[in-house]
């Protein structure tokens, strides 16, 4: 195969903003002893925050910045410099003294919750000599799988899982040399692992359920999407993507409770190792994640997980589920109107101070257990204080940067971790407040200083997202919502499109569910409304490509039908009113919603990509999917929700050829441009990703011509990454608009042999509120809006959901 740019050392990190990573557990330690004035015990009092995880009250990841540095007992190895922690004593507050040795800490991570392959094309994928997946292994990073499900069986009934490793369970002594190399314990690091032999064996005897399975149902879902063999059905037609691959298990989650990074990273070394022990390539499959985080791929898991799967490591791939953040809420909030999301941005000029609300819903149960957790990333040399408000009033005081504030005041329980981000220079910050909350209460971030805050929004208790809208800011983007560990940019990110509008149920009635949010009653192969959007906080295009991921139907764990149950992930009272089963399709499958469904679809994708090539490398099938993506033939609400375009198997094959036997094909009006994000900032430092995928006039792949036929032409901003060619039919740039240039336009335009080929244009804006209409004053300069007139009015009109709120939605999207 000829070199990919992906691989031949260019990285589109050379000219960007700089990382803000996640929080320096060193350096809130040593910030809350300073405040503290070293007082007996004062170290060992952590924030709240850092204790919340039930049995794992506290977990890092650490970083080993020198060979030598000493590491605190414990520490279990998950890469070369990279050490997962648990601790449930004081002690942890003593890793701050390590030399060489940075700790991190960020919170928890959660699970995303037939016709798909219609979309993919897999079926002509196959047809073409392009296999099923046989000798890959396909790793699941989820809440297991139903091994006694038909569609992950063999035909003569035997498991198709390799290797289990469960972080629910107390070690099993099977295999105590691996038990130990993962830091399997009893009691804060549970863990334990079987072998195809020993789960044989569990499934053969006559103990029902002493075998380790599923019970959520989600890992057994999109275990189906990528690998299943559709046996529970005559005519297969549930098979997945790579039918005949191996599957690895990892049981990483099995109730509401988060997943710690520390945890994820044990879960993708121990894939990748017993991989490697059977000689064959893997694909990981995370589908999960969390809004919280600098969204810039600079958190240790991100940069753990991107060691995993470097040019020197081929035949491995991580695809990562990109998200379900973005929903917008319409309607208003007195005195805010919406949309309203869980991302915004604000630009705080100089002696301005801003006030962003966080709105909640009106209706719920007052008094109930709360928590807003908000992140916040702004860029160096802004200077930015940071406070939280309830009711209009600031809780505690204003927390600088690189500070820490504890208050407990107002009826909240408050931690400020202000600009402690583990990158030098970064400054990150994040807000916990604990809190008994009154439904329709408004809350907000204060800021003074001067810079632009990227900020993020979730909830907990009452106001977990998963149980109702959640804490939300107007003015809410769909851009910038890609969730962490999706923003990586050395990972595979998926969104997710509408598969279909309607089924038919267990009994044989025909459901047609509700509409697709902003999109309404859009069309089949529209994009999923809630599928997060990019670009990371670098400009950087996430998601890389879509795939059905709206209303997709898999296989079902048979502990979690509704129908037994009562509710679970296929539980639809929301979606049929009077019907607890109408997602539930036949005894072994059911309908269910999110990027989570999508990312296995192209986990699959990869299985067999390696399976004709073994030695591709992550940059080079991804560069091979995005080269084979088609554009979607329904309807897009935000082009940054769907990346490159769809999953397309056939394309990509015909990639894979093209690569390794060039011809010419010229590009034609099939050809498409896309941008990473929506917007240009007047900013050298912040560029605009632009993709080109190069088509003939019928759609075919165009390449094999002289590169200097394509001619690229930007006027309005400068070109900070020449055209450059990706993979076969796929090139790439990166352009940035100059300083004081807002309100321009920057216009891109591509010619071949001199005859224009593609046009295109971007404004230039500090923030998105700059593209609609100027900030109405409020305490400063406030996000509160005119609730009439002009491009808002437009605006809203565009953007308002309706009927659908994100409620509903996340009922389907686990």
């Amino acid at each position: 195969m000829r070199c990919l740019a992906l691989v031949c050392g260019l990285s589109v990190l050379g000219w960007a903003l700089p990382a803000q990573a996640d929080l320096d557990f060193a350096r809130v330690v040593a910030a809350l002893s300073h405040q503290r004035g070293n007082a007996p015990g004062a170290r060992s009092a952590l924030p709240s925050l850092f204790t919340r995880a039930g049995s794992e009250p506290v977990s890092l990841v650490a970083e080993r910045l020198r060979p030598d540095a000493r590491l605190p007992d414990g520490a279990i190895a998950v890469g070369e410099h990279w050490f997962a922690l648990n601790s449930s004593d004081g002690s942890v507050s003593d890793w701050a003294g390590y030399p060489g040795v940075r700790f991190h800490w960020s919170p928890a991570r959660h699970l995303h919750v037939d016709r798909a392959l219609g979309w993919s094309r897999a079926a002509e994928f196959r047809a073409n000599g392009g296999g099923s997946g046989s000798g890959v292994v396909i790793g699941l990073v989820d809440s297991g799988l139903d091994l006694s499900h038909p569609d992950l069986r063999r035909a003569d009934g035997s498991t198709r899982v390799k290797w289990w490793v469960d972080f629910t369970l107390p070690p099993a002594g099977f295999h105590p040399a691996i038990e130990q190399s993962l830091g399997c314990q009893e009691d804060t690091s549970r863990c334990a692992v079987f072998s195809e032999a020993e789960l044989q064996r569990l499934l053969d005897n006559e103990v029902v359920g002493d075998e380790p399975g599923d019970n959520l149902g989600h890992g057994t879902h999109v275990a189906s999407l990528a690998a299943g063999n559709g046996r529970s059905d005559p005519s297969a037609r549930y098979a997945g993507i790579a039918p005949e691959a191996d599957l690895i298990v990892a049981r990483v989650a099995s109730g509401d409770s988060g997943i710690s990074d520390g945890r994820i990273l044990r879960a993708v070394r121990f894939i990748f190792d017993r991989a490697g022990e059977l000689g064959e390539p893997a694909v990981v499959n995370l589908s999960l994640g969390s809004d919280l985080g600098a969204h810039d791929g600079s958190s240790a898991l991100e940069r753990a997980l991107s060691e995993f799967v470097t040019p020197e490591q081929p035949g491995r791939a991580i695809v990562v589920s990109a998200g379900n953040s973005a929903g917008l809420a319409g309607g208003s909030n007195a005195p805010y109107i919406g949309p309203f999301g869980v991302h915004t941005e604000v630009h705080v000029p100089r002696e301005s101070p801003t006030t962003v609300p966080i709105v909640t819903p009106v209706t719920g149960i007052a008094s109930q257990p709360s928590s807003i957790l908000v992140w916040i990333s702004s860029r160096r040399g802004d200077d930015l204080s940071i406070g939280f408000e309830r009711g209009g009033k600031l809780v505690g005081s204003l927390a600088a940067p690189g500070s820490v504030l504890e208050a407990n005041e107002n009826d909240v329980a408050l931690s400020l971790l202000s600009g402690v981000g583990s990158a030098p220079g970064a400054i990150a910050s994040l807000i916990s407040a604990d809190f008994r909350w009154t439904p329709g209460e408004t809350f907000g971030v204060r800021l003074e200083g001067h810079g632009t805050a990227l900020l993020w929004v979730t909830g907990e208790g009452a106001l977990d997202p998963a149980l109702s809208e959640g804490p939300l800011f107007p003015q809410g983007q769909r851009e910038g919502t890609i969730n962490v560990p999706a923003s990586a940019p050395g990972l595979i990110a998926v969104g997710a499109t509408l598969n279909r509008r309607t089924w038919l149920d267990f009994t044989g009635e025909q459901v047609a569910a509700g509409g697709n949010g902003a999109l309404g009653d859009s069309p089949e192969d529209s994009g999923a409304f809630f599928s997060s959007g990019g670009p990371n906080a670098l400009g950087v295009m996430k998601p890389d490509l879509v795939a059905p991921g709206f209303r997709v139907i898999g296989a079902m764990a048979h502990n979690v039908d509704p129908r037994k149950t009562g509710g679970g992930l296929f539980a639809s009272e929301s979606y049929c009113p009077g019907s607890v089963a109408c997602l539930v399709v036949d005894d072994y499958h059911a309908i269910a919603s999110g990027t989570s469904m999508a990312a296995p679809l192209v986990s699959g994708a990869a299985a067999l990509l390696f399976e004709r090539d073994p030695s591709l490398t992550q940059a080079q099938v991804l560069a091979l999917l995005q080269a084979g993506a088609r554009p979607l033939s329904g309807a897009v609400l935000v082009e940054q929700q769907v990346g490159i375009g769809a999953l397309d198997l056939s394309g990509a094959l015909s990639a894979q050829i093209a690569e390794e036997s060039p011809a010419q094909a010229l590009p034609g009006r099939a050809s498409w441009l896309s941008f990473a994000a929506s917007y240009a900032h007047p900013d050298p430092k912040w560029p605009v990703v632009a993709y080109v995928e190069l088509r003939t006039d019928d759609g075919q792949l165009a390449d094999g011509f002289d590169e200097r036929r394509l001619v690229l032409s930007v006027t309005g901003a400068t070109v900070v990454e020449p055209l450059l060619r990706v993979a076969p039919g796929l090139r790439r740039f990166a352009f940035a608009a100059p300083p004081e240039s807002g309100g321009g336009r920057v216009r891109v335009a591509l010619a071949f042999d001199g005859a224009p080929l593609l046009e295109r244009e971007l404004p230039i804006a500090v923030d998105s509120g700059s593209l609609l209409a100027p900030a109405a004053p409020r305490g400063g300069c406030g996000l509160a809006r005119p609730k009439s007139g002009g491009l808002w009015a437009m605006f809203l009109a565009l953007l308002l959901i309706g009927a659908n709120r994100r409620r509903r939605t996340r009922n389907m999207e686990s």
